[in-house]
């Protein structure tokens, strides 16, 4: 791919990209009851067929799937996982890739800076995709300086993320106290899951809140996505199919 300097920035907080490196902290919390693993990576492959279902890829389509894990398990890497022809997915992280490259050999990796534009070209990719980034780079502007990056790439974006109104809180576990956000902050501030606690590291987004900050001209869909609970599903999942 050819690099391009763009004027847009990624936006996420220093502090929080430097948090978000170390990938195996999205799942040390929830992730030590053996249903929660589970039940996410139930709900990541239903997300992975409606990924195939709204975007229905084919063998000539370039990918850039943004936000990959070098921590690889069965709730990780959904797109790189599954995808049947993996020589057309180059995949973007804030780490150096190693484990990713070493475990996928087809795909290509391209590690991304903190605070910066994405380095390809406008529309250079036919589909980005996006599996449970948005909701950590930081509050309002930073999710518009990365949802720019996103559009300016691609002709067409699969964008997930948890849904605020599912009854656990994705990344601890928590039932039901995530529903009011300030009293979830201020019960966890000071805690062992005092991380979480914090915006700029976990932000909550509802489908309302990704139809207002959708960057493009034309709104996207916003679909119930991974268990589907109606209101209450697990995940959203905003698709754009003409950027």
């Amino acid at each position: 791919m050819v690099r391009d300097s763009q004027p847009n920035a990624l936006g996420a907080s220093d502090q929080a990209i430097g948090q978000l490196a170390v990938d195996a902290i999205y799942y040390r919390d929830a992730g030590r009851f053996a249903a929660a693993r589970a039940i996410s990576a139930r709900a990541r492959a239903a997300i992975y067929d409606l990924f195939w279902q709204e975007m229905q890829p084919n063998p000539t389509m370039s990918i850039l799937d943004v936000g990959v894990s070098d921590e690889d398990g069965p709730e990780t890497n959904m797109v790189v996982k599954c995808y049947p022809w993996p020589g057309n997915i180059v995949c973007a992280g804030l780490g150096a890739g190693r484990q990713l490259r070493a475990t996928y050999p087809g795909i290509s990796y391209i590690q991304i800076a903190a605070g910066k534009p994405l380095p390809f070209r406008d529309k250079v990719f036919d589909i980005v995709c996006c599996n449970a980034v948005l909701e950590h780079v930081g509050g309002k502007m930073e999710r518009a300086g990365f949802l720019r990056e996103i559009v300016r790439v691609s002709r067409a974006a699969f964008i997930t993320v948890p849904n605020r109104w599912f009854p656990f809180e994705h990344h601890t576990g928590i039932p039901f106290l995530h529903w009011n956000s300030y009293l979830f902050r201020a019960v966890l501030r000071g805690t062992r899951l005092g991380y979480w606690s914090d915006p700029s590291h976990m932000d909550f987004l509802s489908r309302r809140l990704l139809k207002i900050e959708w960057p493009a001209q034309e709104p996207p869909k916003v679909l119930y996505a991974g268990l589907r609970l109606g209101p209450l599903s697990s995940n959203l999942a905003v698709v754009a199919k003409r950027l």
